[in-house]
């Protein structure tokens, strides 16, 4: 007569080996299958980049990497890789020592308002201003602070511009989403 704790654990592990079963044949996908999605996904996303750079000049000066983010790129992701969190990563032609951070309550968590001080006026005065950077000066209120929606509507316009002059690659459709880090409720999707 088995105890009842070795009957709980044998069912524990019955359970636990039914769960292998399904992760491995049914939700995780095999390595070789990964690296076709991901692979496929670079070239479309060097694309897109390429694109970018040529639909803005103040893009292609800044533009400096895309890196990846969440669950895939942690490791996290179950099931299908249908989609991937980018962020870009652009230089602006700015003096950091004049960048002044300014944290507060009133600000949501996770976001810092950035104050660009000498930095824009400083910037008028670069021989590219006028083909290159003056848009950026719609990014800054009057007290000199980085306007985040001004930023994220060139950004985004950016990529609409190129997004309507992507060729397919093979024989699959995409859907870009981009989500308001701020409030996940605000999506816009491109087709």
């Amino acid at each position: 007569v088995m105890s009842e704790k070795a009957e709980k654990k044998r069912k524990e592990a019955a359970v636990n080996l039914m769960i292998d079963y399904i992760h491995k044949n049914y939700i995780s996908l095999k390595d070789g299958d990964m690296k076709l999605y991901v692979d496929h996904f670079r070239k479309v996303l060097q694309q897109l980049v390429n694109l970018m750079k040529e639909e803005d000049a103040l893009f292609k000066a800044t533009y400096r990497e895309i890196c990846g983010a969440g669950s895939y790129y942690d490791g996290l992701k179950v099931g299908k890789p249908e989609e991937f969190d980018m962020d870009v990563v652009i230089n602006l032609p700015v003096s950091n020592k004049e960048i002044t951070e300014h944290r507060s309550m009133r600000i949501q968590p996770a976001f810092t308002k950035i104050q660009m001080g000498k930095s824009m006026t400083q910037l008028q005065q670069h021989p590219k201003w006028t083909e290159v950077y003056r848009h950026m000066a719609s990014w800054v209120d009057d007290k000199g602070f980085l306007l985040q929606n001004k930023f994220r509507q060139w950004i985004e316009g950016v990529v609409k511009k190129a997004l309507n002059r992507l060729d397919s690659v093979g024989p699959n459709e995409y859907e870009l989403i981009i989500q308001d880090p701020g409030d996940a409720s605000k999506k816009t999707g491109y087709k």
